[in-house]
């Protein structure tokens, strides 16, 4: 669950929902300066790959789908906890039913849903970690834990039953008409580059950034050529990107949201979930100066 503060009134966004608005975002991926994301290597079945590429990316945090349906909430507001306090064993069991959900039909997309949640854990116990994928909002990599702390041998565990699933995949993959040419490093590394980007971007549409923001790394013609997107508030759910790498200008796309009122919190949560006001938040992007 995303949860933000603002005019008023919090805002909660499941994470699938977020998802969903990263995906969304991906379809519109590529114009005269950006790749499509089936073109940043040879592949005998493009369309195929670009269609489960975009369904990975719109479901990379289908894991949270249990979550959501009975979160965790904080009682000072009766809310559902942000998904940054929502920590404990718990999150990596997330990630793991994320990746198996889908590891049989659609093992693109869990190969895809892996390597996010790896390269989000990775940095953490390996200081050797591959900086190209750092999650594309830090700047400067975060000091690793100690890798023989209890947290620091949780996380390795956790990363060693994800290069077990990837297996798996691997093994699924092999069988598709797509899969050998996608594991080549151009489309995959790419592909798991441009999911981090557009849930980076994702994220920060869904906080309502005040600030400009960059995103490091965006895959442009290829691996071999990345570049940073800024974000910039224009006021009323507007945005400047630049480089701009969507095939509308502007694109407009929606955020679903659940609104309460300061006022009305605490609240019961689990009694009034369904009653309360959920709306799709339009949001406009362009590459406006």
């Amino acid at each position: 669950m995303l949860k933000h503060r603002s005019g008023g009134e919090v805002r909660l966004i499941a994470q699938p929902d977020h998802a969903a608005l990263s995906g969304a975002l991906a379809a519109h991926w590529g114009n005269a300066s950006f790749a499509r994301p089936e073109a940043w290597g040879p592949c005998r079945e493009p369309e195929q790959l670009r269609r489960q590429t975009l369904f990975g990316i719109a479901e990379h945090d289908n894991g949270w789908w249990e979550w959501e349906a009975d979160p965790r909430i904080d009682p000072r507001d009766g809310l559902p906890l942000h998904f940054l306090e929502a920590h404990g064993d718990d999150h990596f069991i997330r990630w793991q039913r994320g990746v198996a959900r889908f590891a049989e039909q659609r093992p693109w997309a869990a190969l895809l849903i892996g390597r996010h949640a790896y390269w989000l854990y990775a940095a953490q116990v390996d200081p050797h970690s591959d900086p190209a994928f750092r999650f594309p909002l830090l700047t400067a990599a975060v000091p690793p834990k100690e890798a023989d702390s209890a947290e620091g041998r949780a996380i390795v565990r956790f990363l060693e039953g994800l290069r077990a699933a990837e297996e798996r995949c691997l093994e699924k993959l092999r069988e598709e008409p797509f899969g050998r040419e996608a594991l080549e490093p151009a489309i995959l590394r790419s592909s798991v580059r441009l999911l981090q980007i557009v849930d980076a971007l994702s994220l920060l549409l869904c906080a309502r950034t005040p600030e400009p923001r960059r995103m490091l790394g965006a895959p442009r013609a290829g691996w071999d050529d990345r570049v940073d997107l800024e974000l910039r508030p224009l006021g009323d759910d507007r945005y400047a990107l630049d480089p701009y790498p969507f095939d509308q200008d502007p694109l407009c796309v929606a955020c679903w949201e659940t609104a309460v009122r300061d006022e009305e919190t605490p609240i019961d949560y689990a009694e009034r979930r369904y009653g309360l006001p959920r709306r799709a938040r339009p949001i406009e992007l362009t590459a406006q100066r």
